[in-house]
This record gives structure tokens, C-alpha cells and sequence, in this order.
């Protein structure tokens, strides 16, 4: 892949230590945080959502409750199994032999026709490695039983993807392999609604692997559609009906070639 479009103004955040740093504004502005607390049962008086019931034990009642649990949502609400899922993806940390050449700014995130094959990495990590990951079609897992390792295919795949772009990372070593874990809805859209048969109760969720990067964002809508403002773009990410052979729509994803390869 020699050809390319250069952004000037692109970049890439690392997504766990974002999270964490939000967490801890989050407390500082006074929000009561709970980490050791597991969300395991929507707690019901009638129709109506009275709150959240933990597996450790615990009860967190209120007036309105926002599920945004991401691949742990259809478990929470087995209504949304028909119209999502979880799905794992590989990501690997390469540890290269000559790291000047993968250091920005002379190296810069890249995506490798990401539609057609699913690649994707930043340059070069704090922690002295380079991301290589595959947006694409993955393997169907439970987002807590399950392993999320990667397999000799995914090793061979990526061999094949960095024979033709990243000759030099052939022989480096791979440090570090897990998969990246979605909540993919059939149709690959946000799912941003109230519940329309569980009162006091609005969704969050659906991220198909593209929800982070829409973060900066995604909080004014939510809270619009929360709170019942108008947002333009509220109707894309309602509660609507799937049929089971509804085709993802993100055009920068990789859904598999002609045969069904993955």
C-alpha cells in the first residue's frame, strides 16, 4: 500500500488510558464512581426500571437509568440478542528491531485500505512496540467467558499484510496478541434510544468498533436524546427493528471477500 492521504490534523488516542483519565475527572467533579461494582440485573417494579442489582450484592436505585455497557448489553437485556452481538478482533504489539523508522512524526497512523483488508496500527507506542490491528470481520465470543486470544489464521493474515506494507516487521517480535472486543449491531449503526417497552430506561450502545473515536461527540447526544431534545442525528441511532440478514454498513470496515474469507 504506497499510495496514500496524509491528515495533518490526524492522530490517535490510547483508548484505556483515556478512559481511566475520565474516570478520575469524573470523581474529581463529584460523580460517584463504582469500579469493583459488576452491573448483573436491571431491576424492575411493573414496567418500569427501579435501578441497577450488582453480582457483589449491591443496589443503585434512580428516577432514570442509562445502559451503556457495551458487548455486556444483550446479556443485561436479552431483547437485544436478535440485533447484536460480540465480536473479537486482533490486535498485536510488534517490538521492532530499528525503531526510529515507526516513530512519529515520520511515521504516522496508517490505514491500509482498511474496507478491503481490515489493517490498521499507530506508530510507535510509549511502551517501545507498534500496534498492528484488523477492523474487520472477527470471531463471535461472550465478552466475559470466553478467551480473547488470537489464532494461528490471525498470525498468518497478518504475515500476509506485512509481506506487502511493513517488509522490516517480519521478523519482529510480536510481544503481545489479545482481541479487541465489540458491540456490533446488525447494521453496524449506534443504538441510542429509550427502551420503548421498559419505562425510565434509555440505551447507549452499539459502538461496532467505531464508538470511541466518536466520543468527543457522543455524550451531547446522548444526554439530548436522554433529556428529549431534538438532535439531528437522534433517528440514525433509534430502536429499530433488524431483520437477521441486515448487512453491516460501515464503508471503511472489512466484511469478508467474495468467498467469505474473514
Amino acid at each position: 500500500y504506497v499510495d496514500g492521504f496524509y491528515n495533518a490534523r490526524g492522530g490517535y488516542a490510547e483508548s484505556g488510558r483515556v478512559v481511566g483519565r475520565l474516570a478520575e475527572q469524573a470523581a474529581a467533579e463529584g460523580v460517584e464512581v463504582q469500579p469493583s461494582q459488576t452491573a448483573d440485573e436491571i431491576l424492575m417494579e411493573g414496567n418500569r426500571v427501579q435501578g441497577v442489582l450488582t453480582r457483589e450484592g449491591a443496589t443503585f436505585s434512580a428516577d432514570h437509568t442509562v445502559l451503556a455497557a457495551g458487548s455486556w448489553t444483550p446479556w443485561l437485556l436479552p431483547e437485544l440478542h436478535s440485533v447484536m452481538t460480540t465480536t473479537g478482533h486482533p490486535i498485536f504489539h510488534l517490538k521492532p528491531s530499528d525503531p526510529s523508522l515507526y516513530e512519529a512524526p515520520g511515521f504516522v497512523v496508517y490505514f491500509a485500505d482498511t474496507s478491503s483488508t481490515g489493517w490498521y496500527g499507530f506508530p510507535m507506542l510509549r511502551e517501545g512496540v507498534v500496534k498492528v490491528s484488523r477492523h474487520g470481520v472477527g470471531v463471535t465470543l461472550h465478552p466475559e467467558h470466553d478467551e480473547r486470544k488470537v489464532y494461528e489464521e490471525d498470525f498468518a493474515q497478518l504475515r500476509i499484510f506485512l509481506e506487502d506494507t511493513f517488509p522490516a516487521l517480519l521478523d519482529a517480535e510480536i510481544t503481545y496478541t489479545r482481541r479487541c472486543v465489540y458491540n456490533d449491531t446488525l447494521d453496524e449503526h449506534f443504538w441510542i434510544d429509550h427502551h420503548p417497552e421498559r419505562e425510565g430506561l434509555s440505551i447507549a450502545t452499539g459502538g461496532s468498533g467505531h464508538g470511541f473515536k466518536f466520543g468527543p461527540v457522543l455524550g451531547d447526544l446522548i444526554a439530548d436524546v436522554v433529556e428529549g431534545r431534538p438532535n439531528e442525528w437522534a433517528d440514525l441511532f433509534r430502536w429499530r427493528d433488524l431483520s437477521p440478514d441486515t448487512a453491516g454498513q460501515e464503508a471503511s470496515r472489512y466484511h469478508g471477500d467474495a468467498e467469505g474469507e474473514a
